[in-house]
């Protein structure tokens, strides 16, 4: 996966010449499925299992569970955490050059053209379904099995499921004047997140981000928490999480070593912020990881 800025990835899709991926994931425990980022292609998480999932697309946070499609929208802010494990799912990736038409016919002009410049916005969650779920089910057991002729009935099964949510669930159309705002707000934010995401082991005040951004900390704010679906003190939190249960498995660092390394300077408090989120202790997330235990006394 190549990073283009802080928060827009590109990644190659598995089978050349082919612009649709079904890439299968599960985590058995509470954790990151995926960090924040945007892309131009669409994307789909088709949640298996018993567990629970939070997915933040924009302003919208959606709690997914077994059986749920959740639908990320062109250049659309999203990131997904496993809240309740064991959690399965299936992310189905579609470029739109593969669904669009060399003729500018009416499908074309007035469903995939628009799709590819985000003027279309379908709901991010898709629930009870049934009609959806037998198209996304299609799609993935095609995938997996390339039958001979796979890529035409994958084809066939996009067009479906596109025409069930346009019917079904399409929030809206955006105007030029929403396209343009959004465009500002990702490149804003795209160097904040930068900065912040660089920045973790150091203080982090809500007056030089907005500083940075070029506007006041309460239009920072209004922005940060619609492109983002969460406050800047609210994913500060969750980035220094993410960082201390990366070093939790991966070094032999003690608690109060990754709290100083996440930018928190009181161990207790640390410990506390980490069970909000994850559910567990530091040292518990350490040994459930099979992470390397720490040097000396720390746990």
């Amino acid at each position: 996966m190549k990073a283009i800025d802080s928060a827009y990835y590109y990644k190659e899709m598995t089978e050349p010449g082919f612009p649709v991926d079904v890439i299968h994931r599960s985590l058995g425990t509470p954790g990151m499925m995926t960090e924040r980022h945007w892309h131009e292609h669409m994307q789909f998480f088709a949640f298996r299992g018993e567990g629970k999932a939070v997915v933040t697309c924009g302003s919208e946070r959606v709690v997914a569970r077994g059986g749920d499609l959740v639908i990320v929208n062109s250049r659309e802010l999203h990131s997904a955490e496993c809240v309740e494990g064991p959690m399965e799912w299936d992310v189905i990736r579609v470029d739109f050059a593969f669904l669009a038409s060399r003729v500018n016919d009416s499908c074309q002009a007035n469903f995939i053209a628009p799709l590819e410049d985000g003027d279309i916005v379908f709901r991010n969650l898709v629930r009870d379904d049934q009609a959806v779920a037998e198209c996304v089910s299609r799609i993935v057991c095609d995938f997996t099995r390339r039958e001979p002729g796979f890529e035409l009935s994958i084809k066939g099964s996009l067009y479906s499921l596109l025409a069930l949510l346009f019917r079904s669930h399409c929030v809206r159309r955006m105007d030029n004047r929403e396209r343009e705002e959004r465009a500002r707000n990702v490149e804003r934010l795209s160097s904040i997140l930068e900065y912040i995401d660089g920045n973790l082991d150091s203080p982090l005040k809500l007056s030089d981000l907005a500083t940075r951004a070029g506007v006041t900390p309460f239009h920072f704010c209004k922005i940060f928490r619609a492109g983002m679906g969460m406050t800047p003190v609210e994913y500060v939190n969750r980035q220094r999480v993410a960082r201390a249960e990366r070093l939790l498995a991966e070094t032999g660092l003690t608690v109060t070593e990754i709290a100083y390394a996440c930018g928190v300077g009181d161990a207790n408090y640390f410990s506390r912020l980490f069970r909000r989120y994850r559910g567990v202790s530091p040292k518990e997330a350490r040994a459930k990881s099979g992470g390397i235990p720490a040097a000396g006394n720390g746990a």
